[in-house]
C-alpha cells in the first residue's frame, strides 16, 4: 500500500493543487506535502476529510490499487 503515491494521484486527477486541497481540508500545503512525501502519517480523520474534499471514499483514493494484493 503506497499511501503517498495515492494520496498524490487522486489530488493530480482531481486537478487540485497542494495548496487547493490544503484549503479544502483546513491544512497547509507544507502539511500536504508531507503526507505526499510520506513524511508524516495520514489519520483516519484527515484520510476522510480528503475524501470528502474530492467527492469520493477513503478506500478509493487508498486501498483501490491494492485490491489484487
Amino acid at each position: 500500500m503506497n499511501i503517498p503515491l495515492n494520496l498524490k494521484n487522486a489530488r493530480l486527477s482531481h486537478n487540485l493543487t497542494l495548496e487547493q486541497l490544503g484549503v479544502m481540508v483546513g491544512r497547509s500545503k507544507q502539511y500536504m506535502y508531507a503526507l505526499e512525501k510520506g513524511n508524516i502519517r495520514l489519520s483516519y480523520e484527515m484520510a476522510v476529510k480528503i475524501a470528502e474534499a474530492m467527492g469520493t471514499t477513503p478506500d478509493e483514493i487508498f486501498l483501490k490499487n491494492n485490491q489484487s494484493e
